[in-house]
């Protein structure tokens, strides 16, 4: 399990630059009282992860990206991705298994599009869900901005690729891609739009 009480200090450490009127100290108290403001976000982000994993990532960040600006927290665990860091196996629990088809739990791994459809049914009023074809494309975009991208993205499979998605935080607002995504489709219905929505929602039916 990842240190991040150390993770942080050195990230605070990394980007602290004296300034006109304060210190490098001054600069790694003022750093460190930021980032511990989201601790928790970042601790259980960085929790399958081990520390030398974690903070390699930022180190290439700072050395190959950007040394003035601190890396966000998708910016290192896009790091940790493309460079293949493997989860603490220790921590890897496996989420128990649901077998009722009214939970949207059960569909989470067989058809997660689905599961968030369910999950948005149960939650939401009724005019504030949309389509489930729209949350096959949202998680279609989803995939290609931010996984497709990665190193090795080629060889992963459908699975593979919605793991990373959920382990990074990346599906935490595809209810709002999917209202953006369904008032842009009224707004501007095109035949290429409809086939579009079509090779979506094919893409990612076909869960095993």
């Amino acid at each position: 399990m990842a240190d991040t009480k150390k993770i942080l200090e050195h990230l605070a450490e990394l980007y602290a630059t004296p300034t006109a009127t304060k210190t490098a100290d001054e600069v790694i108290v003022l750093n460190l009282e930021k980032l511990n403001l989201n601790f928790e976000k970042y601790d259980d982000a960085f929790k399958p992860y081990t520390t030398a994993d974690v903070m390699k990532s930022i180190d290439e960040y700072w050395k190959f990206k950007n040394d003035k600006v601190r890396p966000t927290l998708a910016h290192i665990l896009a790091g940790l991705n493309a460079s293949g860091a493997e989860k603490d196996k220790e921590d890897d629990i496996q989420a128990p298994e649901f077998t009722d088809p009214n939970d949207y739990r059960t569909f989470w791994n067989i058809d997660p599009a689905l599961s968030y459809y369910m999950r948005d049914c149960a939650t939401k009023p009724s005019n504030q869900v949309h389509g489930l074809i729209f949350y096959r494309w949202a998680l279609n975009d989803i995939i290609s901005e931010l996984v497709d991208t990665l190193p090795k993205a080629d060889k992963m499979s459908l699975s593979e690729k919605i793991a990373i998605v959920r382990r990074n935080g990346w599906d935490e607002g595809i209810s709002d891609r999917v209202d953006k995504i369904c008032r842009e489709a009224l707004n501007r219905p095109s035949a290429g739009e409809v086939e579009g929505f079509k090779q979506a929602g094919s893409l990612l039916s076909g869960w095993m």
